[in-house]
């Protein structure tokens, strides 16, 4: 009986743990994607409004950015993106006060998608996510795998 007591208590245990996890992602993943998602649909009712008023101004103003600028641009809004999802990230800990491993996946992707979507230099990455992460917290970071 003491077992199988047991073994509820720790799948019970387990399982309230995943739902946490879970939870507090949704909770950070939400308002780093509201902000983009509003950005994108404010920009195509925009460009929706543009083309019904004057649909030839619109392809003449697409065709003035050459397509490496147009490139250049996104890259910059991603990367934008990224640096401030990391305030965010940071922020949620000061709001719960409890960092979880959750935010420490989420920063760890963040540093991910700066060093292979915006050709971010790991050091680089580590010092910027270091000042991020310790700026206003009690928190230090630490890479793993480093004495």
């Amino acid at each position: 009986m003491k077992k199988v007591l047991f073994d509820t208590v720790v799948r019970t245990t387990e399982a309230l743990i995943r739902l946490s996890d879970w939870f507090y992602a949704a909770v950070i993943w939400i308002p780093s994607n509201l902000g983009e998602l509003s950005r994108v649909t404010i920009a195509r009712l925009g460009l929706f409004l543009m083309n019904a008023i004057d649909e030839e101004t619109v392809k003449k103003s697409n065709s003035l950015l050459p397509s490496e600028q147009k490139a250049e641009l996104q890259k910059q809004q991603i990367e934008l993106h990224l640096l401030s999802a990391a305030s965010m990230v940071r922020d949620h800990y000061l709001e719960t006060g409890e960092w979880t491993d959750g935010h420490s996946e989420a920063i760890e992707a963040l540093g991910n998608q700066l060093l292979n979507e915006c050709d971010w230099e790991e050091d680089d990455i580590h010092d910027y996510l270091r000042s991020v992460v310790e700026a206003g917290t009690d928190l230090h970071y630490g890479i793993e795998g480093s004495p």
